[in-house]
């Protein structure tokens, strides 16, 4: 009866240090996957923000435009 019990013993050691190898394997591979997603989302972020910002300028340009005409106009009345 010991011996069944340190063959069991014995097997579940050797498992539990296969799926210790596997998570040794696999937890570098998910790390990078982790680190690419979030460096696609700060440019995902960045894309963002320069969409705004570009929207934002080309508003102020065209009030600054604006702005100089009326301005032109009432010089010249």
């Amino acid at each position: 009866m010991p011996e069944l019990a340190e063959k069991t013993l014995q097997l579940s050691l050797f498992s539990a240090a296969q799926h210790a190898g596997l998570l040794l394997l696999v937890l570098p591979v998910l790390h990078m996957i982790y680190l690419q997603l979030k460096e696609q989302e700060k440019i995902r972020l960045n894309r963002d923000n320069s969409l705004d910002r570009a929207i934002v300028s080309y508003f102020v340009k065209r009030i600054k435009l604006n702005l100089s005409y009326l301005m032109q106009k009432l010089r010249s009345l």
